[in-house]
Order: structure tokens, then sequence, then C-alpha cells
């Protein structure tokens, strides 16, 4: 093994190998007969049953309250008083 002189950490060889066997070459070594659709579709079983309930996550942190500020505040009555002026205007 080498290492790097710089900060003495291993160098590591990246070379890439050959490509391996993919899945369904192993499954027909070991004696499946079928086309590769037919082992996808072997891969496929019924549905099992529904796991337990999972334990309750933590709580979230507290929020804003539900109470807006003066400016929101003042913000909403000019709107609601612009409503009701247009409101007037049209009885």
């Amino acid at each position: 093994m080498t290492f790097n002189p710089i900060n003495s950490a291993p160098i590591v060889d990246r070379s890439v190998g050959a490509d391996g066997k993919s899945a369904y070459e192993i499954a027909v070594d070991n004696g499946f007969e079928g086309t590769e659709k037919e082992w996808l579709e072997s891969l496929v079983g019924e549905r099992g049953p529904a796991g337990p309930a999972g334990e309750p996550g933590a709580d979230g942190a507290d929020g804003k309250d539900g109470f807006p500020s003066e400016e929101e505040w003042d913000g909403l009555v000019t709107r609601v008083e612009a409503l009701e002026s247009d409101e007037e205007g049209t009885e």
C-alpha cells in the first residue's frame, strides 16, 4: 500500500474492474428457467400484512401565537372598513 506524502493517508486504487453478472444471470446460473421479464415478474409476491404502528414522533417547535401584530391588526381593520364602505355605497 502506498501513502500520500502530504497527509500520510493511504492511497486507494480506484481503477475500474470488469462488470459482474446481473442478478438475472446469477438466477439462471442457479437454476431459474425463463426470460428476464419472467424472472422480474417472479420477484413480485402477494402483499403482506400491515406492519405495526410506529412510535409517535417528537413534538414540533412552538409556533407563533395566533394574534396579529399591531401593524397586521391595523391593516385588517383598514380592509374591513373599506369593504364596509363599499357595501354602504351599493345599498
